[in-house]
């Protein structure tokens, strides 16, 4: 489907990011410019939009991007995803990078949608992290301020979840739509990751002209914060060990339901290929151990049969099918799993990994590897999403 027929379905979302790439490929080209700059406007960003006609190029100040509501904060509410953790995760950094860039104070609650809650009401993303700020939900829900999208308007519509996400007005709500609003409070609860973001960065901004994964490696070192027990559970786990992580090479395989994710999918041969790049490392001599981290007991059976007294792994909940873990082990203790398991992995001295795996790819950001990271297959980190915001026929056709 063409530009011109995404708009007029009014799916802007996936236009602009037909147009973001097109312009990234083809960065001179006025076309380009002229189409995103009609997505702004129909979006309500017209200063933005302005700019974009005008000078062919991203704004350059801050505050096109920003609101103008005189003498009162401006805050942005970022509801849970409600996928796997690090999904989650990445959803939260994009809501943040958002926040920043438009000047609003974040404000972020994981309710009973999350994966990761325990069915309370209690913000499920502060069981695991330190608060972004000191404002919560309930100190929204109380000031009753104007709010965008106007399906959260009304009293307490703030603590609904899942509300029109998926079917209705107001879903589906990307990040273009938030640029701009004069409301004090807008609310984010669709997908939106910091790649998604990154194009509008203004430039004299800190992150401006970075290297995704440095993006990503930046907001992750900012906000996310875990709890100190869970950092205490992966120091307890090195010293119990008597193994030197800095010469282990951390290895995250997800099976159960991820390999419903890769096309041609033989289970021997992605072994294999992990196999391969591990040993990489242990034979360069400056590595001699593996620490695992997987979902998967039969993935679990097949390292251990490899690596032998070589490998170690924490006691976790695993899958022998293809369910994900997430889906039969929900609740906080699920978080607290993966959320360890990546503190363990993030001490090690290498790292392998799969592209098209959220644990995979935070750990390959969250630090500089010094070289020293491989992460298997398609590497999502770099793409946009495009299925989440239309159908397969929608992504055909030329511009």
């Amino acid at each position: 489907m063409t530009i011109q027929g995404l708009i007029e379905k009014g799916n802007f979302p996936l236009a602009e990011i037909v147009c973001k790439e097109w312009i990234q490929s083809e960065p001179y080209n006025l076309a380009a410019w002229e189409e995103l700059a009609h997505i702004l406007e129909m979006c309500g960003a017209n200063r933005l939009a302005s700019r974009s006609r005008s000078e062919n190029k991203i704004i350059q100040s801050n505050d096109l991007c920003k609101v103008s509501i005189e003498g009162a904060p401006a805050y942005l509410l970022s509801k849970a995803w409600g996928f796997g953790f690090f999904s989650d995760v990445f959803c939260v950094l994009g809501h943040l990078l958002l926040a920043d860039i438009t000047g609003r104070i974040p404000v972020v609650h994981w309710g009973r949608n999350s994966l990761f809650s325990d069915g309370m009401d209690a913000n499920a993303f502060e069981l695991f992290f330190e608060p972004v700020s000191t404002v919560t939900l309930n100190t929204l829900a109380d000031l009753n301020l104007p709010v965008f999208p106007p399906k959260w308007s009304g009293e307490k519509k703030l603590l609904v979840e899942e509300h029109q996400k998926w079917e209705g007005l107001n879903s589906k709500m990307g990040g273009i739509y938030f640029f701009e609003r004069a409301e004090s409070l807008v609310v984010c609860d669709y997908n939106i990751t910091p790649k998604d973001v990154q194009f509008w960065i203004p430039s004299h901004h800190l992150l401006f002209g970075l290297d995704t994964v440095i993006l990503y490696r930046k907001l992750i070192a900012e906000y996310l914060r875990p709890k100190a027990e869970f950092v205490a559970d992966a120091d307890t786990f090195w010293k119990a060990s008597e193994m030197n992580p800095k010469r282990t090479v951390a290895v995250h395989f997800r099976g159960s339901d991820k390999i419903q994710e890769v096309p041609n999918f033989v289970r021997d041969r992605i072994y294999q290929e992990f196999f391969h790049y591990i040993n990489g490392y242990l034979n360069s001599g400056k590595f001699e151990n593996v620490y695992l981290m997987t979902d998967d007991t039969r993935a679990l059976a097949e390292f251990q049969q490899f690596f032998g007294l070589q490998l170690i792994a924490r006691e976790a909940m695993r899958s022998s099918n293809d369910k994900g873990i997430h889906y039969l082990n929900r609740g906080s203790n699920a978080g607290r799993e993966v959320l360890v398991d990546a503190l363990c992995a993030l001490r090690c001295g290498a790292f392998v990994g799969n592209g098209l795996s959220n644990p995979s790819r935070f750990i390959a950001t969250a630090k500089d590897w010094e070289g020293n990271s491989q992460l298997l297959g398609l590497d999502l980190t770099f793409d946009y999403n495009q299925l989440l915001f239309g159908s397969s026929e929608e992504l055909m056709g030329e511009r």
